[in-house]
């Protein structure tokens, strides 16, 4: 939860309320993004509604998630979000069309994600941000200045760039966005001069295709410098065709690719491995997801990444966990990255990878559109020293007793904590992430706060055996005991380290998917650092999400209006403020000796 700031505020109208943005809204707001954007400066830009995000080049009478804009004067386009909430501008080019009509399924489909992470902040009222409301008065500001920007290849999936691709049902495969997006980061690198050993047979069966796909050999030379950076649109020459195809093809058939004629999809850590295995690169790779990290600490990896090895191999997943891959290649100030869609250049422009300020009140975290999103970390040629690098995190999984007992990461049964005290925690699983065998031990610590280490607390260590990548282990009941004082925001994690000669590692903590429980707090922080507070204008109704035992009252001078505890069930608080006077009104919270006092000010609402 993000932390409240006990200040006094008046809420109405005095908090900044999200609100549904218009088509006229949006269109003033992109003319004047194009008019004050100081790389487009100018006349008035003439724009075109090609797509509100439901039906392309329609109308709708509901509540659109963003708005897209083609400039009919020159080249540019704009996405304007439905929701003021969200920053008001997701996405822009000054280069580039959008063609709605003939979008890439790798666009489309994190657009939708983008859809529906707006429409559930709807959902949750969400208030909108004092730096977020302030872009929407000065859009062109909202983008920030171009920090990075690589150049990539404008290649696509069709012809000719899938001109090796099998026959399916006698039509031609197309090569699929992993591969096109692989061939595309590997021409950033121009490397390697050519590929290693053979490629394996294997069988698939995909989108109503049931097939086998023949492996070949590699050592054939990549002529980079006969692989245009430009589209097939600005008349290769057949070798250069016959070239850029048989790199896709490799790629596509490395990632063990199921093609079909409309759509062909591959598994991005076979992708990554092939690049281990058969081109040279550097096996100390990761192949990492966000929702491992914060939002802050994600959009800094992604630019360091950028800045010191090139352009990411970025994957956006659905919830049915299909993967459509592209490839950030720049960045501005303001965390909008450069995307090449591998559509030959269309819709290429800068996005949010957020439609969310990572600092916006009230959104915690929990969006499907962060779950399903993985990149690729320190891509690189061999040098000759890399090694493997050591990656497990905590998941969720089924006991393969015959109870099926469900695990969820870490758990315990205690609930008052003492130093002296013995205790059980259970870790259920571990799940090695990485490309190679780990063989290494874990240890339940005492952190605080801050996450910085007090003691190791379990009974030895955790044995970790070679463990092969994408296998979990775990273990029940693990005995504990804390030696050290308390204080407030303690807590448990796991920790690990690999013991391999060839790959030893510091103790580090272990990272954990979305809603796995990674941590478990011994000692509860203040109440101020565990409450948020969200208004809903249309309901008039203040709600502060905080922790059980929490007793609170409402005053208005020295008559009380509202009293009453939090539960385990339900650690919340409403106040309806459409049944309550104008005035100045304190609300008390108090759990033992944290006391807490928020002020704010209710205007005439009439």
């Amino acid at each position: 939860m993000k932390r409240i700031l006990f200040v006094l505020c008046s809420l109405l109208p005095g908090l900044l309320f999200a609100d549904n943005v218009t088509v006229g809204q949006a269109q003033s707001l992109a003319v004047n993004f194009f008019k004050t954007s100081a790389q487009t400066r100018g006349a008035s830009p003439r724009l075109q509604l090609v797509w509100n995000g439901e039906e392309s080049g329609t109308r709708t009478s509901g509540e659109p998630a963003f708005y897209v804009f083609d400039r009919t004067d020159q080249e540019g386009f704009v996405i304007v979000s439905g929701e003021d909430v969200t920053l008001p501008v997701l996405a822009y080019s000054f280069e580039n069309k959008f063609k709605a009509e003939d979008m890439p399924v790798n666009l489309k489909e994190w657009l939708a994600e983008l859809r529906r992470q707006i429409n559930d902040v709807r959902k949750k009222n969400v208030t909108t941000s004092a730096k977020t409301a302030q872009y929407w008065t000065n859009v062109s500001a909202s983008i920030g200045t171009v920090e990075k920007k690589l150049a990539t290849a404008k290649w696509d999936q069709v012809n000719p760039y899938n001109k090796y691709c099998p026959y399916i049902n006698s039509q031609r495969a197309v090569t699929g966005c992993v591969a096109t997006a692989l061939a595309i980061v590997m021409r950033y690198h121009q490397w390697p001069d050519k590929g290693i050993g053979t490629l394996s047979d294997y069988s698939y069966e995909y989108r109503n295709v049931k097939r086998t796909q023949a492996g070949h050999s590699l050592g054939h030379t990549y002529n980079w410098n006969n692989m245009p950076l430009t589209s097939y649109k600005n008349n290769w020459t057949i070798q250069e065709q016959n070239d850029v195809a048989q790199l896709i093809f490799d790629c596509g058939v490395m990632s063990k690719a199921m093609y079909t004629a409309q759509e062909t999809g591959a598994p991005t850590r076979e992708a990554v491995l092939g690049l281990l295995t058969y081109m040279g690169y550097g096996k100390g790779a990761k192949l990492l997801r966000r929702e491992w990290y914060s939002d802050t600490e994600w959009i800094r990896m992604l630019k360091q990444e950028i800045t010191t090895n090139g352009p990411v191999f970025y994957a956006g997943y659905t919830s049915d966990n299909a993967g459509h891959q592209f490839v950030l290649d720049g960045y501005t100030s303001n965390e909008y990255f450069s995307v090449n869609w591998g559509w030959s250049g269309s819709c290429d422009g800068y996005y949010l990878i957020s439609a969310l300020n990572p600092t916006t009140p009230g959104t915690g975290g929990g969006y499907e559109f962060n779950y399903y999103q993985s990149a690729v970390f320190d891509l690189k040629k061999e040098d000759g020293n890399s090694r493997y690098e050591n990656l497990l995190v905590l998941g969720a999984g089924t006991s393969s007793s015959s109870d099926g007992t469900q695990y969820n990461g870490l758990a315990t049964t205690e609930t008052n904590f003492q130093p002296g005290k013995n205790f059980t925690v259970s870790v259920c699983y571990c799940y090695n992430m990485g490309f190679n065998v780990f063989n290494g031990e874990g240890v339940l610590s005492l952190v605080d706060k801050n996450g910085v280490w007090k003691e190791d607390i379990s009974s030895g260590t955790l044995p970790f055996e070679n463990l092969d990548a994408n296998y979990g282990r775990g273990w029940s009941r693990i005995p504990c005991r804390i030696t050290q004082p308390l204080a407030a925001g303690d807590r448990i994690w796991l920790r690990y380290r690999s013991t391999d000669p060839d790959s030893p590692s510091d103790w580090q903590r272990m990272l954990a998917y979305e809603r796995v429980v990674s941590e478990i707090i011994v000692k509860e922080p203040g109440i101020d650092e565990v409450t948020s507070l969200s208004y809903n204008k249309k309901d008039k109704i203040i709600l502060l999400k905080t922790i059980s035992e929490v007793a609170y009252k409402l005053t208005l001078g020295a008559a009380q209006k509202l009293s009453g505890k939090t539960t385990d069930a339900k650690p919340e608080i409403r106040i309806d403020t459409s049944a309550l006077a104008a005035g100045t009104y304190k609300l008390t919270l108090e759990k033992g000796t944290d006391k807490k006092e928020l002020n704010f000010v209710i205007g005439n609402q009439k």
